[in-house]
């Protein structure tokens, strides 16, 4: 309960900012299908991703900002081993803002999967993701807990 209360106030958060932006023009709510993937180079083997559940979608702003946010399943499976897999919950929600230079920052509450060369993390609480406009990551969580995924299925 106490998860939910968090969860929706983040939202909340989130939208109390964005509402003045928003005013101008309605915001658009649009599905995000989420076909399987396989995730390279995050770990030392392949890792396989299987949609279990999708019901995503993104709410756009005016200024261009996305919420995304619904329920989200995936299993993620060891290609070296398939023996080793997991099944995440990772709805989210995160709200993802492009800059004029073309950087991406996400502002991630709630459970979330993030992935890039070397990292490979289940991740929960409040987290922030820059990625900058010549595709350099950088991570940092300022709640919550994190699980290396690789440690997990190897």
């Amino acid at each position: 309960m106490r998860r939910l209360a968090i969860c929706t106030l983040g939202v909340l958060a989130v939208w109390c900012t964005l509402a003045p932006a928003a005013g101008a023009e309605k915001p658009t709510r649009e599905f995000i299908p989420a076909p399987d993937f396989v995730i390279e180079e995050s770990c030392s083997f392949d890792v396989g991703v299987h949609v279990v559940a999708n019901k995503e979608y993104g709410i756009t702003f005016s200024n261009g900002a996305t919420l995304v946010t619904g329920a989200l399943k995936f299993t993620l499976t060891n290609l070296d081993n398939r023996s080793k897999s997991i099944t995440l919950n990772i709805p989210g929600p995160g709200l993802f803002t492009f800059t004029s230079d073309g950087a991406l920052t996400i502002d991630a509450h709630g459970p979330w999967l993030f992935y890039f060369s070397g990292v490979l993390l289940y991740s929960t609480g409040h987290s922030h993701l820059n990625v900058s406009a010549a595709g350099v990551f950088s991570l940092s969580q300022q709640g919550g807990t994190s699980t290396d995924l690789c440690a997990v299925l190897r």
